[in-house]
């Protein structure tokens, strides 16, 4: 038997992020994965009249922009059938012949239906295409012999409505009349059924509860939308999504336009050669974050996919900076060169525009950011010679240390013992034991 695929989406207004995780982004894959013959995507206008049928310029008007936002999203005309509901007469009639196998109490129990009409607001004044909906589903499906519907999970009632409607009319008219659709749920609780910015009902545009891209990029841009997207959630687990992460992205990238620009002065040097050993101790820290980050970014990008973390870590890159800023009256020519024009580089696949601006503006009016060479760490850098270590009592912070870094076990533990405020409150003569976790603390274990 063929595999055959039925979806769409009624063009009542763009479409939105919801649409996106709960469907659109899955389409994309299954008509890329080769597994199915047929894969039809319907432009439901017919069915958007049933609710706006004293508004049909919005239904009309929204027809091409859905139809862009397809294809935008990676649905390929040439390999998806993508056509708009009211051309295709014949669903209209079958669904009038539909109706005569449904009867009105197996629609009022019908839980998206129900469902609908409560958050509409319609109570008994319903519009009686609105009410039929699940029955001109029923023909939309098997008209094009669709095995296989791919649903959110507030659709699955009307998918079993239209399983009933299969049932019905081909114990009446021969078993192999109509195919018997299934669902294909998505593969996350999450794209299951999206919740909406009111945190209640799902995501959906006539709720106004949608997350609009048009609305994010124009007040914020893309680079923003970007970031946010990558840096709230890897890419293997649902994106939550949050108007104070998004505010957060774009202050963000407003502080590294601040302090690129802060630096433009200094940057317009073109010092790209020197000593690192003539570093004071704050510009010796601020390339030991550097070349620690550009390891992080680069092993989080090739070999760990985590695309949150490497944005965490270029955070901290830019906290650095900053902190360099207040400790350095008169910055390191080089050392500023070296910090900015990789930070822009490490930031570019995540947020192409700012960094292509930035880059024309403070480091090179000629080429590209996007043809720089990836930037590599030196490991020498990364060294440090002392670190702060917690002291710890019975499991309980006592204190903090600076010690070597290259300081073994043996001499964490004599070290933490002959620290003063530990020396005061510790009778030797009742530890138990001293455990040592070289780097992060020294936890020494008395008796009561």
């Amino acid at each position: 038997m063929s595999k055959i695929i039925l979806t769409g989406d009624r063009p009542t207004g763009r479409l939105h992020v919801g649409h996106y995780v709960g469907s659109l982004k899955r389409r994309v894959e299954l008509q890329n994965s080769g597994e199915y013959d047929s894969v039809y995507i319907m432009i439901a206008d017919a069915q958007a009249l049933t609710d706006n049928f004293d508004n049909p310029d919005k239904v009309r008007s929204n027809i091409s922009e859905v139809a862009l936002d397809y294809m935008s999203c990676g649905l390929d005309p040439a390999k998806s059938t993508l056509f708009v509901q009211s051309y295709i007469s014949e669903l209209t009639e079958l669904t009038f012949y539909y109706a005569n196998l449904v009867t009105v109490s197996r629609l009022k129990r019908n839980p998206t239906v129900k469902s609908e009409i409560q958050l509409r607001g319609f109570n008994s004044s319903i519009p009686v295409g609105f009410f039929t909906y699940p029955i001109s589903q029923a023909a939309d499906i098997t008209a094009f012999k669709a095995n296989v519907v791919p649903v959110g999970e507030d659709q699955l009632p009307m998918l079993e409505q239209a399983r009933e409607i299969v049932h019905s009319f081909n114990s009446i008219y021969g078993e192999e009349v109509l195919v018997m659709p299934k669902a294909f749920l998505p593969n996350n609780q999450a794209c299951m059924r999206l919740p909406g910015t009111d945190g209640k009902a799902k995501m959906s545009k006539s709720l106004g509860n949608v997350v609009s891209p048009e609305e994010i990029i124009g007040k914020y841009g893309a680079d923003t939308a970007r970031l946010f997207i990558m840096f709230a959630a890897p890419p293997e687990r649902e994106l939550e999504w949050s108007d104070q992460g998004v505010e957060g992205s774009f202050r963000f990238l407003g502080r590294v336009w601040r302090i690129v620009y802060h630096y433009q002065d200094v940057l317009a040097e073109k010092v790209t050669q020197y000593n690192p050993a003539e570093l004071s101790e704050a510009g010796k820290e601020l390339r030991r974050v550097l070349h620690t980050s550009i390891k992080k970014v680069t092993d989080d990008i090739e070999q760990r996919f985590n695309f949150n973390t490497a944005i965490s870590a270029m955070m901290e890159l830019v906290n650095a900076l900053y902190a360099y800023k207040e400790a350095e009256k008169t910055p390191h020519a080089g050392l500023i060169y070296e910090v900015v024009s990789n930070l822009l580089k490490l930031l570019s696949p995540f947020v192409p525009h700012i960094t292509e601006e930035l880059w024309h503006g403070v480091i090179s009016e000629e080429g590209s950011i996007h043809e720089e060479k990836w930037p590599k760490y030196d490991e020498a850098a990364m060294k440090v010679d002392n670190i702060e270590i917690a002291l710890q009592v019975n499991g309980k912070l006592k204190g903090r240390l600076v010690v070597p870094a290259a300081a073994s076990k043996d001499e964490l533990e004599k070290l933490a013992l002959a620290e003063p405020h530990i020396a005061e409150t510790v009778d030797t003569s009742k530890i138990v034991k001293v455990v040592c976790v070289p780097g992060r603390l020294v936890n020494i274990v008395v008796k009561p």
